[in-house]
């Protein structure tokens, strides 16, 4: 066999490789971007506000739902702009449950008000779970929020309608 013979075999099969790799590496984008419109066609629809922050625990993305329920941009909710809508009242517990389950790099639960677009405080039930590469590198936390407002307040009724005999409920 002559040398040109043998680089033309050689240069097929590096050819073929390299199709196989592109092929490969176009079904391997296909696949993540079906896997992003699936993601986004799950997350979108819900009454579920959707966030997530960085490794650095800045805010990054808010879902078209926490927008819409705050009625704030993607802007003004970013980095720290979220923590405008926390009632005063919840700042502080919100921050350290936050960042004690984020220097833990651990999953956290916490109720909170959140100002609505219309300016009423609603309650809410908010859980952020960390995100891990598959190298075990942390990326952040991802987190959902549902507003369990009627909730609380069904609770807050209940204890004033249903209290033991013989005790007193002083409103404020």
């Amino acid at each position: 066999m002559s040398d040109f013979s043998r680089f033309h075999e050689q240069d097929n099969l590096d050819s073929e490789h390299h199709y196989h790799f592109d092929g490969n590496l176009h079904r391997l984008a296909t696949a993540i971007e079906q896997e992003r419109k699936r993601f986004a066609g799950l997350s979108e629809p819900t009454p579920v506000l959707i966030w997530a922050c960085n490794a650095e625990g800045s805010y990054t993305f808010f879902n078209e739902d926490w927008l819409e329920f705050t009625g704030r941009s993607l802007e003004m909710e970013r980095g720290e702009g979220w923590f405008r809508g926390v009632h005063p009242e919840d700042r502080q517990n919100c921050l350290i449950t936050y960042w004690q389950a984020f220097g833990d790099r651990k999953p956290f639960q916490q109720e909170y008000r959140l100002r609505r677009f219309d300016h009423q405080y609603r309650w809410i039930f908010n859980t952020g779970v960390p995100q891990w590469t598959a190298n075990g590198k942390f990326l952040g936390y991802t987190g959902s929020a549902i507003d369990i407002n009627i909730v609380v307040c069904l609770k807050m009724r209940s204890r004033v309608f249903f209290r033991p005999p013989g005790t007193v409920t002083i409103l404020m």
